[in-house]
């Protein structure tokens, strides 16, 4: 979806900057402690985002110039960042978003910043997303696709409170394997959704310049190309798999996705719930430090258990 949006002349955007997920909570944690806005703003940003910012050639003088001239307010502060890497690295583009997974647990804080922001949510069978998780090659949650099927079940949890809660309102649910299977229909329709008109080159194929603006990594994307299904859509053995199909019940449901038959026994499910156990209990107790440290930004997700390394990190005030 970032790649489609990318290849539109009005849009940038950035690929897993955590603009709010990580970098707007450092900020928040840091101006609350009494550190300068703009400064701690431009520590960040220089930090975090430098791929961008080298991407785009941003001038560094007149950016550090400019941000230290603003009112100081995190909307203010984002807007003239994007501003830079648009006018340095994309002149077309007006309108900036973010590609980041994490920010389904943020669409509250979002909205608070941008009350007109609008969001794209992109799913796809929760079992072929626990089933891309738990392969080898993905290195950032567990192999285990019980655990995963525990963090998927949270992810939709987390995402689908605060849309009931009647924050945000702007939500525009794209359901993956349309797109793939008619994918002008459906990007008609979301160019409709976000008020642009549709252009072919949005799903032709795209080199250049952009590929790197949108963050260090995503140069040779697959993304660039033809929109095509990911691999891990076929002959997902999930799909029949008695404990998937349980836990992850209510969202094959709620998403429109067909049930499988095959239910477990008893030994099956308690066995599952042993196995997330220990995550569960990591949930409950880090949750309430998370709570005190970023008032503003629970709920608190796990992608996998919490290793010795990052306990340690939080013992001596790491993030």
């Amino acid at each position: 979806m970032g790649c489609i949006l990318n290849k539109h002349p009005e849009f940038l955007i950035f690929f897993e900057q955590n603009l709010f997920s990580a970098l707007y909570r450092r900020w928040d944690s840091r101006v609350r402690g009494g550190a300068d806005r703009q400064e701690t703003f431009l520590q960040l940003t220089e930090r975090y985002c430098s791929d961008v910012i080298e991407a785009a050639g941003i001038d560094l003088p007149d950016y550090r110039s400019q941000i230290r001239r603003t009112d100081g307010t995190w909307q203010t502060l984002l807007n003239e960042f994007a501003c830079f890497a648009m006018e340095a690295g994309k002149p077309s583009a007006c309108r900036f978003g973010d590609k980041t997974p994490h920010h389904i647990a943020r669409t509250a804080i979002i909205a608070r910043h941008y009350p007109y922001a609008q969001f794209l949510f992109v799913y796809r069978d929760p079992r072929d997303t626990v089933f891309s998780m738990t392969k080898e090659s993905f290195p950032y949650t567990s192999n285990d696709p019980v655990l995963n099927a525990h963090v998927v079940g949270n992810y939709y949890e987390t995402f689908r409170t605060p849309i009931e809660e009647g924050t945000p309102k702007n939500v525009f649910d794209v359901r993956y394997e349309d797109l793939v299977r008619d994918p002008e229909t459906v990007t008609r329709e979301i160019c409709d959704f976000l008020e642009v008109e549709y252009t072919a080159s949005m799903l032709e194929a795209k080199e250049g310049p952009i590929q790197a603006l949108v963050g260090a990594g995503w140069v040779d994307y697959k993304g660039w190309g033809e929109v095509r299904p990911q691999p891990s859509s076929k002959a997902n053995p999930l799909k029949d798999d008695p404990v998937m199909n349980w836990m992850l019940d209510e969202w094959i449901q709620s998403l429109g996705y067909d049930r499988s038959t095959s239910r477990p026994g008893l030994p099956e499910r308690l066995r599952a719930r042993f196995q997330t156990l220990p995550m569960r209990l990591q949930e409950m107790v880090f949750s309430i430090p998370w709570r005190w440290k970023y008032p503003k930004h629970s709920p608190f997700l796990l992608e996998k258990p919490v290793t010795k390394r990052q306990i340690k990190s939080w013992l001596t005030g790491g993030e």
